[in-house]
């Protein structure tokens, strides 16, 4: 046996070793005795327990120092890093010194700052007949506000010039967002390609407001909701209460007109063509302009000879001061208009839903959204405002600030609750009629041009010029606006 074999194993381990193996003392003794040194001692007999307890200590030696150096790691700490200060700029058309929803978004503004301190708001609003302009020329720029309201009448244009960023995959990342709990609706012109650019915000239901006490002075006993409940509140029935309404001086001077001038226009022509079976634009496409087609031209006709042949309908001309305010003080029985109850608090009005037509009973739901400009520097902080602002509470506070509608799902209760008590709406489930029922405009990125080529001749139909031929003429200039979109 060689030295080299032996010389890497110490005494107390070999002993160790050979007690483990089952080797017997004896053989110990001789096998210590190979290699080039002799051993001339003889070795005492060890007591095996006390091979036992050497093996022990040193197992425990060793566990002690492993333990030490555990401890020594887990006191080191990692520093936090601190949030970066910044101004997120939000836009839209509501004045915060006016009061109204500018309480809303001062609220909201205010809350954002509490719950991100690093992050400051700055406001710009700008008034809403320059506020689309404005918003396009300043993403062309490079300069448009972080995050903004935007009405959805103009969105699909500044979607396709690049203006929003895509709210996607926010939207699939943040399952407590719930995109599901708003009404599809809701999220039609806030969707463009398939793609969603925009969150659902301060949106508005078509209807009629009246007032209560015009129609009991007018001898009227029975409600437009009464004739509703019955299927019987229609386009004959509602001129029938318009006229016995109206009343003139013996001059035939108005002292008291039936309703507000419903907006003779492109847009609220929409409602009147689909209660007559018809469409302002083809569908599903909306390339091709089709209000000149029999159904859509009597429907805008019948509201024209409301001014012209009937005499129930006031004019600007006729106005005091303002339809609200005429139907408020009694000199209009009832208005088209959005449900917005913050202007007639105290008086005696209710609503109703606009009479159906001889084929649908159909109305208008107006929506609005809230985008994240593609021009921005901090996104997440962006979607994270709108985010706030289109929460569940952000929703429902629209009915409390007095303006707007709820468009989640989850919230229309509360809405009916609010419009009924805090504005003493009788028939508040009214509203939540309208958002389940109605339709959206027909939207494309040439709506704007659409509406400078449609209304100048809507406007002399209801001066008195026959619908369907000033319709006719019109569309060959429309469907050119509109035959990018053929291709």
């Amino acid at each position: 046996m060689s030295s080299k074999k032996s010389k890497g194993l110490s005494r107390r381990r070999f002993v160790s070793s050979a007690v483990a193996g089952g080797v017997g003392l004896a053989g110990v003794a001789v096998l210590a005795g190979c290699g080039e040194t002799q051993v001339v001692e003889v070795v005492k007999e060890v007591p095996v327990e006390t091979v036992k307890e050497v093996v022990k200590e040193v197992a425990v030696v060793e566990e002690r120092v492993v333990t030490k150096e555990v401890e020594k790691i887990v006191t080191v700490e990692a520093m936090a890093a601190k949030p970066q200060a910044l101004t997120l700029v939000f836009a839209t058309w509501w004045a915060l010194e006016r009061g109204g929803f500018g309480l809303y978004e001062q609220k909201y503004m205010d809350l954002y700052e509490a719950q991100n301190p690093h992050i400051t708001m700055e406001y710009r609003n700008w008034p809403w007949a320059e506020f689309h302009t404005k918003l396009l020329t300043q993403a062309a720029a490079g300069t448009a506000p972080d995050a903004f309201a935007h009405s959805n009448v103009f969105y699909p244009k500044y979607v396709k010039r690049g203006g929003a960023l895509s709210l996607d995959e926010w939207v699939k990342t943040n399952p407590g967002f719930d995109i599901d709990d708003f009404l599809p609706v809701s999220l039609q012109l806030s969707t463009v390609d398939g793609k969603l650019y925009g969150l659902p915000h301060i949106s508005s239901a078509w209807g009629i407001i009246y007032n209560k006490q015009v129609m009991e002075d007018a001898g009227i006993t029975e409600s437009p909701n009464d004739l509703d409940a019955r299927g019987e509140w229609n386009w004959q029935t509602n001129l029938e209460m318009l006229q016995r309404i109206t009343k003139r001086d013996s001059d035939g001077k108005a002292e008291r007109l039936g309703q507000g001038d419903p907006g003779l226009r492109f847009r609220s022509s929409h409602q009147w063509a689909w209660q007559n079976g018809g469409e302002a634009l083809k569908q599903p496409t909306l390339d091709e302009f089709v209000l000149n087609e029999p159904a859509s031209a009597e429907a805008v006709q019948w509201i024209a000879d409301s001014f012209n042949v009937h005499g129930v309908t006031a004019t600007a001309a006729d106005l005091i001061g303002g339809a609200r305010s005429d139907v408020n003080s009694g000199r209009l029985g009832m208005i088209y208009t959005w449900f917005n109850f913050s202007a007639h608090e105290g008086q005696p009005v209710d609503i109703v839903y606009p009479p159906a037509g001889p084929v649908n009973r159909v109305t208008i739901l107006h929506t609005n959204s809230l985008g994240v400009s593609t021009s921005t520097k901090y996104p997440d902080e962006a979607i994270g405002y709108i985010g706030l602002q289109a929460s569940q509470q952000g929703d429902v506070d629209q009915i409390k600030f007095g303006m707007g509608i709820v468009l989640r799902k989850s919230n229309l209760a509360e809405m009916e609750r609010v419009n009924r008590t805090d504005f003493a709406i009788d028939h508040a489930e009214v509203v939540g009629e309208v958002i389940e029922t109605g339709r959206v405009f027909d939207i494309n990125e040439f709506h704007q041009e659409t509406l400078d080529a449609v209304n100048p001749v809507m406007e002399e139909i209801r001066d008195g010029a026959p619908a369907k031929e000033k319709l006719d003429e019109i569309k060959p200039v429309v469907d050119d606006i509109l035959a990018p979109m053929r291709g």
